[in-house]
């Protein structure tokens, strides 16, 4: 089975249940997987329970690392946790677009924007910072097209300061000789 991880809001995955192990997952760690109708804890999850204390034992792919016989009483502990997931399964397709995105994280131009505001021109500059910081903040909540939006109008306030930056120095220096 995949499984997603929210890692300081940025979802990675699909992994192995051995690599979520593997990552020494705290309690409050959200993790996703086909069949879950939503993101849920760590702690949550049957099969990482065991991890935090919880009654379940390890499972490996399906089945538990330790031998045969045990598989039986926990499919019947698992049966009630994905028995709602076939009345969700419409649902399960927005989940895993959000956590595991086609398409790259659009450019937020954040260093350049800083760069820009602080040695050019602070109005605009802030404006584009507005739009820089939204960039990565749409993109990991799963609204690529308002990451792209934000990343197109955070280069536009970008490309404004520069130039008016370009065009305002001369002068200021003038008017200081004066």
């Amino acid at each position: 089975m995949e499984y997603w991880v929210s890692i300081n809001n940025n979802q990675e995955g699909p992994m192995s249940l051995d690599e979520v192990i593997a990552l020494n997952p705290s309690a409050d760690m959200l993790v996703w997987h086909p069949g879950m109708p939503d993101w849920d804890k760590a702690s949550n999850l049957p099969e990482l329970a065991h991890l935090f204390g919880g009654d379940f034992e390890e499972y490996v792919d399906g089945d538990t690392a330790e031998n045969e016989p045990q598989p039986e009483p926990e499919q019947a502990n698992d049966e009630p946790v994905q028995e709602p997931a076939p009345k969700a399964e419409e649902p399960q397709s927005q989940p895993r677009q959000a956590a595991a995105p086609a398409e790259p994280c659009p450019p937020n131009y954040l260093v350049w924007t800083v760069l820009v505001t602080v040695l050019c021109c602070v109005p605009l500059g802030v404006v584009s910072l507005i739009y820089s910081s939204q960039v990565k903040t749409k993109y990991n909540a799963g609204d690529i097209e308002g990451a792209k939006k934000a990343s197109s109008r955070a280069e536009l306030w970008l490309i404004l300061a520069f130039v008016l930056g370009l065009i305002y120095q001369p002068f200021s220096v003038l008017f200081s000789l004066l």
